[in-house]
């Protein structure tokens, strides 16, 4: 008998098909995470008059500014 052999030791107390269901469960949750990757992400809200953050991307035209009655006119 010339040709080599593989030896498997157990590395575990895992049954076969124990180790086998422990890697169907990673594999499933690998595959997930890759779906989850793979959906479009979605649009960021639109700024709303009610946001401090909210960005005025176009003001040339602008002929007045009306000051909200809940806030001081922060220029000075």
């Amino acid at each position: 008998m010339d040709s080599p052999h593989m030896v498997r030791s157990r590395l575990s107390s895992l049954s076969l098909e124990q180790a086998r269901d422990a890697r169907a469960r990673a594999w499933a949750y690998i595959f997930q995470c890759w779906q989850e990757k793979q959906k479009p992400a979605e649009p960021a809200p639109e700024p709303d008059g009610r946001n401090d953050g909210a960005i005025v991307r176009d003001i040339e035209g602008v002929s007045h500014v009306e000051q909200r009655p809940d806030r001081p006119s922060e220029i000075t």
